[in-house]
């Protein structure tokens, strides 16, 4: 695995890692299902756009930062395809839940 300082795409890279092994800690330690996961930037980033298709991307998980212009739209990597909607460039900022589904009811 690169350095994590190589690149933000290394660095997201190594924070996904730190992440599967705080989850695996849950899950080892039987608190999984009680434990709510959430994850917000300070900022926004682009997540899933048209440019990180070009770039190879092959599922929304890929955050790529690319410059100006940050005319991307919103890309559907089930179908291969634009959505046609602007993807609202690092205003648009990532915010993840994730959880035990009975605890969310």
């Amino acid at each position: 695995m690169p350095h994590p300082r190589s690149s933000k795409h290394a660095y997201m890279l190594f924070l996904d890692s730190l992440l599967g092994e705080i989850i695996e800690y849950l899950v080892y330690n039987k608190l999984w299902e009680e434990t709510y996961l959430i994850l917000a930037p300070d900022h926004g980033y682009h997540a899933g756009c048209s440019t990180a298709r070009k770039l190879c991307a092959r599922s929304a998980n890929w955050c790529c930062d690319h410059p100006p212009p940050h005319d991307c739209e919103v890309w559907d990597f089930e179908h291969n395809k634009s959505t046609g909607r602007y993807s609202g460039c690092t205003r648009r900022t990532l915010f993840l839940v994730s959880g035990c589904s009975r605890m969310l009811k």
